[in-house]
This record gives C-alpha cells, structure tokens and sequence, in this order.
C-alpha cells in the first residue's frame, strides 16, 4: 500500500508535523501507563528508559521526573527541539559517535532524543535498556518491518527488561486513515519478541465501539502488555 511505503519518508512525516498534530499525539500521559506504572517500572530506579519513534511523548518527561534516564528516538529534528522548548528543558547538541546523528539532550545527559531513523540506531549508542515504553513503534513499523524493528529493540534490552506495548486491535477489512495504527493482537507479540520475553503479561485493556481513525467503525481493543524475560 502507497500509504504505508510513505511512512518510511523523512520528508512525509516532516510535512505531517506541519500540518498539526497527529492523530496518535496525546494530550497527556497515556492513562494506561498512570494506572499501571508499577507493573511496567517493576520496581526499579534510576533505570534507562527507551522509546522509540517519541515524537512529543509526554513520557520523556514523565519518566524523566520519576528519577529515570530516557532515551527518546525521533526522525524529524524540529519536532524535538520543540519538545524541549514548550516543555522548558534545558538543552544542548552533541553527535552520536556510533551513527554520527544529532543527539538533543538536557545538560545532565539525562534526557536525550537521538535525531536519527530508529533502524540506524544501535545498543553501543547507549548500552542496555531496562525499561522500553512502546505506545507507537510496533504499532506504526509497517508489517512487513516488523521483524526488522523487533530485532533491533531486543538487541537493545538488559537481561532483567521490563518491555511495555500498547497495541491495538480491530477487523483489518475495516477502511482506515493513512495514520491508522496497525491491528495488533497477541500473536503478533509472541511471534516477534517471544524468544527473549517468557513473559507476556496483559496488563489492561479497553474496548470502544468505534474509533476516529476507523471512520467512526469498530469495535478497537486497546491493550496494555508487559513483556519480561
């Protein structure tokens, strides 16, 4: 689909943030998290927080906030530099010696968005993850990239990961918006990261019967899932 190979388009996205926000952009926190965060933090502290393709997340900062290191991966330079800015974070600029790409980040080092595509990204950018936040990369990788982008993210993982993914899931012959989330249940997850994770917890879940990016069809299962070695 034409729509989808778009995706992969520096300049598609560029031009996306132009014309407002997404439709996945949230106006806080996603509440998932709120109300489940001991589940995925697992008890740890100061622990290395990834998520990629972030975008805005208010996540960056909320895990920040928490005592957490973040590390944020996003395409489109500005989206970041105006992240930092409306939220009043201080920033400098270095360059990733791994990937040569710009790293935007607080001058503690403790919060840092790599300007990059995520599958240029590497573990020896930042050593282990403890902890991945996943609200919007499995769901939006193009299906045949998922393997692709489940490789990389579990290269990345400590061996005491904690890995939490939302999904969404509907009736694919349902007509959806260009940006629609793609339909992902849990056999999705179990194919692509069952082999680290013997652990795949349903945390929480929503159904509503009908969803903006479906054109008001339905129903869409939201889930929250925690994956775990």
């Amino acid at each position: 689909m034409s729509d989808l190979v778009d995706r992969t388009s520096k300049q598609f996205w560029i031009n996306l943030w132009k014309d407002g926000q997404p439709i996945w952009q949230l106006k806080s926190v996603n509440k998932f998290l709120l109300h489940n965060k001991e589940v995925i933090l697992a008890g740890k502290e100061n622990a290395r927080v990834f998520i990629p393709l972030c975008g805005k997340a208010h996540e960056l900062k909320w895990f920040l906030d928490l005592g957490h290191r973040v590390i944020g991966v996003e395409f489109v330079e500005q989206i970041v530099l105006s992240y930092f800015e409306e939220n009043h974070l201080r920033m400098e600029e270095t360059t990733c010696p791994i990937i040569n790409c710009k790293i935007i980040q607080t001058p503690d080092h403790r919060l840092q968005v790599f300007v990059c595509n995520i599958f240029d990204f590497k573990r020896e950018c930042i050593g282990p993850v403890d902890i991945v936040w996943d609200r919007s990369g499995f769901t939006a990788i193009k299906k045949e990239d998922r393997a692709r982008y489940a490789s990389l993210l579990k290269s990345l993982l400590a061996p005491d990961f904690s890995y939490g993914m939302l999904s969404v899931h509907y009736d694919e012959s349902l007509p959806a918006q260009t940006l629609a989330p793609l339909s992902t249940g849990e056999a999705a997850i179990k194919e692509h990261f069952g082999d680290v994770a013997s652990k795949i917890l349903l945390v929480d879940s929503n159904v509503v019967q009908s969803a903006p990016f479906l054109y008001g069809a339905g129903p869409v299962t939201a889930s929250l899932w925690c994956l775990s070695a």
